[in-house]
């Protein structure tokens, strides 16, 4: 099993049976219809099925740390016709979180600034990149658990 790169020296040791723990995680999710076709943002032999997501949130607790994430995702096909999903962007707000998910799952992790904010009955989930240049703001108001 590979561990990390380097190969000989990855900056996580990460316990196989348990993998990277989380407690008292927060998170808004959306999931929407692509206006447009998302082009070069997917490899070549995957097509978009028009559909995508963004999945923003808070981990208080984890084995990497307490940090935020930010995770965007499109509905590919491939030439079989089996569907799945692809992350053209990820991004988090600790080094910790950027190392592990490059080293243990190969994820092209950034750093952002990233915000998870609760407000009267809304929670607004905000990336940045950089600080004060807005990417995305997700405004909901959750009504079910």
């Amino acid at each position: 099993m590979i561990k990390g790169i380097p190969l000989d020296s990855p900056l996580y040791e990460i316990d196989e049976e348990r993998g990277v723990e989380y407690r008292n995680c927060k998170a808004v999710t959306a999931l929407f219809t692509l206006k447009n076709d998302p082009g070069d943002l997917i490899p070549e032999g995957l097509k978009s099925t028009g559909n995508g997501g963004i999945w923003i949130s808070h981990y208080g607790f984890s084995t990497l740390g307490t940090y935020n994430e930010y995770i965007s995702v499109v509905q590919v096909e491939d030439e079989a016709g089996d569907r799945g999903y692809y992350i053209p962007y990820i991004y988090v707000t600790n080094d910790s979180a950027l190392a592990a998910g490059r080293e243990i799952a190969g994820a092209p992790k950034k750093l952002a600034k990233i915000e998870l904010i609760q407000e009267f009955d809304l929670v607004q989930g905000i990336l940045e990149r950089s600080s004060g240049k807005r990417l995305v703001t997700l405004t909901m108001k959750p009504n079910i658990r």
